[in-house]
């Protein structure tokens, strides 16, 4: 019997990030001296000529990216709420991940480095984690993130009654803010996975109270939600599309390689636009009215026959993992699993 073979590629275009310099001009070459004879140095040039040739060429000046454009994105579904300690919907977790920030980032080579937390010192015994946090982190909003922000988002998630299906379980210390930009972590066994889970910009970004006793149980929904990030969201269209448009104040990104943006991103906006059907995904892929989209293998000669797509074959880092229901007899026994 055949194997069959049956997986997803998924196809992007890596847009305005980090668009071409533009070409600076030859500097100005100086014409030769010529001897002028007796006469003609008794002679002077007319004024205009004079202050003509004696002005300076200014030296071109050199452009950065470019500010602009909207990334594409189509998805399958759309979010539960953006209320991401209420949800475990993938999507939920792509679009506010891009919304919040996290205490540290895993750059480029795999090492851990700064974001919100601009250095931390872990225990000799490997128990308590301290982290020394930024003091100029604002909320799209405007309000100051402090390290009291992270301890009552999580004490949130944690509180009886409330359902957190994802973020509770990256939560194994405690934790408190011995000052405004200081956050202390507790584990009771040392924990290799720890700064790794800290590195999650979305199941475990800070949330701002205010805003969120405000609005009360809608948190998430509308344009309600708010985060640190680098994209704030501007528009929700059920059933049809999610934009997210660029945050001009972020200026705390982390180095993900040396010499990386830490500043505010170039794309302008991010939308997230609902398309349930993989047909229909592909015909947007093919008129090159989608930049990032779900493709069957079977597929994959149309896409790279627009001109418009760069295909690449690559291995995802991840895990896949069985879970078993332990009040059914039959797996039970530790034995038997």
């Amino acid at each position: 019997m055949s194997k069959a073979r049956w997986f997803v590629l998924t196809v992007s275009i890596l847009m305005v990030a980090a668009l071409a310099l533009a070409a600076c001009q030859p500097a100005a070459t100086e014409a030769p001296a010529v001897e002028a004879s007796a006469e003609e140095a008794a002679t002077e040039a007319p004024a205009e000529e004079v202050a003509t040739e004696a002005a300076a060429t200014e030296a071109p000046v050199e452009e950065g990216p470019a500010v602009g454009g909207t990334f594409v994105y189509s998805s399958i579904e759309e979010p539960d709420t953006l209320d991401i300690y209420k949800s475990a919907f993938s999507v939920t977790s792509l679009v506010t991940s891009n919304i919040g920030g996290a205490l540290v980032a895993k750059n480029f080579d795999g090492q851990m480095v700064p974001y919100l937390a601009k250095s931390w010192e872990i225990s000799e015994d490997g128990l308590t984690y301290t982290f020394h946090l930024r003091d100029d982190v604002k909320f799209h909003n405007g309000d100051p993130f402090t390290a009291n922000d992270y301890v009552w988002t999580w004490s949130r998630c944690q509180a009886e009654g409330f359902v957190c299906p994802v973020s509770a379980s990256l939560l194994t210390f405690t934790y408190e803010a011995t000052d405004d930009y200081t956050l202390v972590l507790h584990l009771t066994a040392p924990n290799y996975y720890t700064l790794s889970n800290l590195g999650a910009y979305d199941y475990l970004q800070p949330l701002d109270q205010k805003v969120v006793e405000e609005v009360g149980d809608t948190y998430g929904m509308g344009t309600t939600a708010v985060g640190v990030g680098p994209y704030m969201i501007k528009e929700w269209v059920q059933d049809e599309k999610l934009v997210l448009a660029r945050n001009p104040d972020f200026v705390w990104g982390p180095e993900l390689f040396e010499g990386g943006n830490t500043g505010p991103y170039y794309v302008e906006e991010l939308e997230f636009r609902i398309v349930p059907d993989l047909a229909t995904q592909l015909a947007g892929l093919e008129a090159n009215e989608l930049d990032y989209g779900t493709v069957e293998a079977k597929d994959l000669e149309i896409v790279e026959n627009t001109g418009y797509f760069k295909i690449h074959d690559l291995v995802a880092p991840g895990f896949t993992y069985v879970s078993f229901n332990l009040t059914n007899e039959k797996v039970s026994d530790i034995k038997v699993r």
